[in-house]
């Protein structure tokens, strides 16, 4: 393991001193999400050492993600494209950039095991993948697996075309076809005109159809693909009266808080960044606001799409109401070592029901035992998904206390003290803000729901994955 994380870092310096002439006229400011944690995932937020992943991360230029025997993961691009790794694979991403002319450039180097690309390539993106001393760019849409985990490396192409290039031949790898390079001699491959089925690729289907039946985004208006299909899976667009279309999860009531559950993430040049642990909470936490209506409760209004918040804003919060703020920049020892900027999780014991429609007492999971060790687990509670805890003081947010009442399947909020210390700024966009939201609702009966062609009918979670390994959904 430390052989691997030594070379792989040389590989990223190396290829970082490369690209850096070109990388200067370009803008660096970034992101794409890590839209699935399963299992023992690993992440290094820019050299700041391997740690535990935890869904709906921001994915900036230099991380690198890392799977254990049990684990899978899923990251997802702006336009859409996915990355998929199946257990003991590692992949970086040494180039993941912006350019003048505002076309995107992606590299994703692939160090071992078996990753899935569907790739959705537009207009003049770059978008290349790296392995083995190899480098493929990708210049149309294509759906490949690239596995390394025998003694040559693989490139099976399920849907599109592939253009390999080598320094003494070329080919072309069309659907139905595996490529297999030679890896004592770069020049050299040979393809077969079938695929070898391996025991991930059925889940990578299920991701793909289920990202494809509700990739739907008729209101948010969003640019971006990413982040879509969970908000059409777990909510609906309702039209406020007096703020337009807005978003809200299925089943919440009027004391549910966006920001009961997540974890403060340190990013370098960004500061501390909200990564909520709600399946769905990629889009309404990094572009957007979240306006609180009396006797209704949150929802969220799309926009600010040039930017991203590392903290969305907050409007017209309820009386006594304490938001999301990050906790104080220090640096704690643990282990022996100085761990700079730990990860801290926030845990106000409401999780997300069990079904997007059905709601019911035993879908909110309450908190359990709270450690406060660095790395304390809590068990799994009704079936949820063990988590990674740290709360810590300064959070911004109610300390973990006695699980909340539920009282008619809804969770009552809690009113902690008032901070006096906002508005802020924090990273890219704003923090919390008590200033009154562009527009008032004159009356406080629920907004009405808003009819638009369904997707086929649902019963069951996003298939393998509709939920992270570090948030608390009950099946």
């Amino acid at each position: 393991m430390w052989k691997r994380m030594v070379g792989t870092a040389l590989s990223l310096l190396l290829m970082a001193l490369v690209l850096a002439p070109a990388a200067r006229a370009d803008s660096q400011i970034r992101i794409v999400r890590l839209s699935l944690v399963e299992g023992h995932v690993q992440i290094d937020r820019g050299g700041q050492g391997f740690e535990k992943a935890i869904m709906n991360m921001p994915l900036t230029q230099g991380m690198q993600i890392s799977t254990d025997d049990d684990a899978r993961a899923e990251v997802e691009f702006e336009d859409g494209t996915t990355l998929r790794l199946a257990p003991r694979t590692q992949v970086a991403f040494p180039q993941l950039g912006l350019r003048t002319s505002g076309a995107r450039f992606s590299t994703v180097q692939v160090d071992e095991g078996t990753a899935y690309f569907n790739v959705r390539h537009k207009g003049d993106d770059d978008f290349r993948v790296a392995f083995a001393n190899r480098e493929i760019k990708i210049d149309h849409s294509v759906h490949f697996r690239l596995d390394l985990g025998g003694d040559n490396p693989e490139l099976a192409v399920f849907k599109g075309e592939l253009d390999v290039n080598g320094p003494q031949a070329h080919g072309k790898v069309k659907k139905n076809e595996t490529l297999t390079f030679d890896a004592d001699d770069s020049s050299r491959f040979d393809v077969a005109k079938n695929i070898t089925p391996l025991s991930y690729d059925a889940w990578d289907n299920d991701r793909i159809n289920y990202a494809s039946q509700y990739a739907s985004s008729s209101y948010s208006r969003s640019p971006y693909s990413y982040g879509n299909s969970d908000l059409n899976y777990y909510g609906a667009w309702s039209n406020w009266p007096g703020y337009g279309m807005m978003w809200r999860p299925f089943g919440v009531g009027s004391g549910w808080d966006p920001f009961y559950n997540g974890a403060w993430a340190w990013y370098p040049g960004f500061g501390y960044t909200w990564v909520s642990t709600y399946p769905w909470g990629w889009t309404p936490y990094r572009y957007g606001s979240w306006i609180f209506v009396p006797s209704y409760g949150w929802g969220w209004r799309p926009g600010g799409w040039r930017t991203w918040y590392t903290v969305p804003p907050v409007y017209n919060p309820p009386p006594l109401y304490h938001g999301p703020k990050p906790p104080p920049v220090t640096t704690v020892i643990g282990a022996g070592s100085m761990v700079p900027h730990p990860t801290v999780v926030v845990d106000n014991g409401v999780g997300i029901i069990r079904g997007p429609r059905n709601l019911s007492p035993e879908g909110f999971v309450p908190r359990t035992s709270v450690n406060a060790g660095n790395a304390a687990v809590v068990p799994r509670v009704h079936g949820a998904p063990a988590r990674i805890m740290t709360p810590a003081p300064g959070t911004g947010v109610a300390a973990p206390g006695s699980p909340l009442p539920i009282r008619g399947g809804r969770s009552e909020m809690r009113s902690p003290k008032v901070d006096a210390d906002r508005p802020m700024r924090v990273g890219q966009g704003s923090a919390v803000q008590r200033s009154a939201p562009p527009a008032h609702v004159e009356h406080s009966a629920p907004p009405a729901r808003v009819e638009r062609s369904a997707p086929a009918p649902r019963t069951s979670a996003p298939p393998s994955g509709g939920h992270s390994g570090g948030g608390k959904i009950s099946r």
